[in-house]
């Protein structure tokens, strides 16, 4: 899924057979279905098969095809769409290379208000459309891509309103463009033509990333320990930092108590306010609450800190597996395929069949089969799969492990991706002191995507005789998994919990008695 920022608000979404979708504000055309006219419930883009990956810009929408093309539509004034002109189009049009030939081997996209960028799968970045204040990372405005120099080994990329975003391999962030909020986070508000990293606020490099976001001036980094960080303008509490503070470096995401947001496996950046994911399938927002878009049940209420996304009845939002921010909505795919929305509806882009604006989740009716959502500012995307989406596949829901004992579980995907994937295994929450031994970060391709690997598990001797459990979150693609490890602490046999393909191999037992 992904939603659009700024005021013209829509939504898109892939469906699992390969089709996106959209509906929402269509003022230039940007749901692509070769009328400009709004839609409140999803319309189909023309003429897209095939398609991966969706990004929503302000005023115009891009796709990633799985044979590394990339098509565009929408509002072109800055040459944002990548065919070489500057007229917009309310169809889907090809990303053109200045000699002609298309834009190939790409493997990620992001869309700012009038920029555009992609990474290859060599690890590079590619740029054009505006570039007033230098977001494309080369010297002119250009409506066709030009490679950005000095970069390599890019794995993600995001763009915000006038900045640019990418993460590389080491985990460490670099960005460039307009920085008058900090949104660049070199601890300066100097606009930067070139790459620069991101420093945290003594100077150190921000490392350990594993995903980033970038909407309007602030950006947003999910690290590998599933803490997430923010930095750049924060007039409505949008960092989360339980501050109205702007921050020129990156500031952790705490909770109302001063602990930090953690087990999240993805956030989405909103025009003023964020939300994240947790590896329970809850949903968590921060900042403006105008629309209701924050999904607590409140409007005009803005949240300095994470709040849980409610339903109309006060439970939680569960079984999420995608979320996706705009300007005032709010957007989330549970388990099922069914897509999920909450704030502004004035153009429609809940997708409800309505323009009534909602406080708490309601459900899209009657649209199902959706893996990925994006919204742009008064719009909203969808992509149907032409096969399953890339999905984590455990040989095991569970496995129990011996104190002073590892214990196995095997791990494969359930498609081929489109270029190399790393799925990170690590515990999320639970006992300390089962911890990730080997497998904590496997490498799959396009080669050996369908071959198991190994993730092995330690428990460490303790003093006490209670039995413990955590959560080994597997994460790095579409849709991730979760083993439940249980720490045995008597003298019972090793046991697998469930499924096959996982070994325990105990080294000891440790008889504790209490007084």
């Amino acid at each position: 899924i992904a939603a659009s920022g700024n005021y013209y608000t829509y939504s898109l979404a892939l469906k699992s057979d390969g089709t996106v979708w959209a509906w929402g504000d269509n003022t230039y055309g940007q749901l692509g279905d070769g009328t400009t006219t709004r839609r409140l419930t999803p319309t189909k883009v023309s003429g897209l098969s095939g398609v991966s990956a969706i990004v929503a810009g302000h005023y115009s929408a891009m796709a990633l095809k799985t044979d590394g093309t990339v098509w565009a539509w929408g509002y072109n004034v800055s040459g944002q769409l990548g065919d070489g002109t500057t007229t917009s189009r309310s169809a889907p049009v090809q990303v053109k290379l200045s000699d002609g030939s298309a834009l190939t081997n790409v493997v990620g996209i992001g869309a700012g208000s009038g920029h555009a960028v992609a990474r290859t799968s060599d690890g590079s970045v590619w740029a054009w459309g505006n570039n007033g204040y230098g977001q494309l990372g080369i010297t002119d405005p250009n409506i066709y891509p030009e490679e950005v120099t000095g970069l390599t080994g890019v794995t993600n990329v995001a763009a915000g309103s006038s900045h640019t975003v990418a993460l590389k391999s080491d985990g460490s962030v670099w960005a460039w463009g307009y920085n008058s909020s900090g949104q660049v986070g070199d601890g300066t508000t100097t606009s930067r033509n070139t790459p620069v990293q991101v420093k945290q606020s003594g100077g150190a490099s921000l490392s350990g990333v594993a995903g980033i976001a970038a909407r309007e001036n602030r950006t947003v980094a999910l690290k590998t320990d599933g803490t997430v960080w923010a930095w750049g303008d924060n007039w409505a509490g949008q960092l989360g930092d339980g501050t109205m503070t702007t921050r020129l470096n990156p500031a952790k995401v705490i909770m109302q108590d001063g602990a930090a947001l953690s087990n999240v496996t993805a956030v989405a950046a909103g025009s003023i306010h964020t939300l994240a994911l947790k590896d329970d399938g809850t949903v968590w927002a921060w900042g403006y609450n105008a629309w209701g878009q924050i999904g607590d049940g409140t409007q005009y209420t803005n949240r300095l800190n994470p709040v849980q996304v409610l339903m109309a009845d006060r439970t939680p939002l569960s079984g999420v597996i995608a979320i996706a921010a705009g300007n005032g909505h709010s957007l989330a795919v549970q388990e099922d395929g069914s897509v999920w929305a909450w704030g502004d509806n004035s153009y429609g882009q809940l997708g409800d069949g309505t323009t009534t604006m909602r406080l708490n989740p309601v459900e899209i009716p009657d649209f199902f089969g959706v893996v990925v959502i994006g919204a742009g500012s008064d719009h909203t995307l969808a992509v149907r799969e032409r096969q399953p989406s890339v999905r984590v596949s455990a040989s095991v829901k569970g496995v129990t492990v011996t104190e002073g004992g590892t214990a196995t579980f095997q791990v494969k995907l359930t498609a081929a991706p489109a270029a190399t994937v790393t799925v990170i295994a690590r515990r999320t929450s639970g006992d300390a002191d089962i911890t990730v031994q080997s497998g904590s970060n496997l490498v799959f391709t396009t080669a050996n995507w369908s071959t198991y690997q190994t993730v092995t598990l330690a428990a460490a001797q303790d003093a006490d005789a209670e039995n413990g459990s955590a959560v080994i979150s597997l994460m790095g693609v579409d849709v991730g998994a979760v083993v439940t490890a249980t720490e045995n602490d008597n003298d019972a046999p090793l046991t697998v919990g469930a499924g096959a393909g996982g070994t325990a191999v105990p080294v000891g037992i440790t008889n504790v008695t209490k007084y």
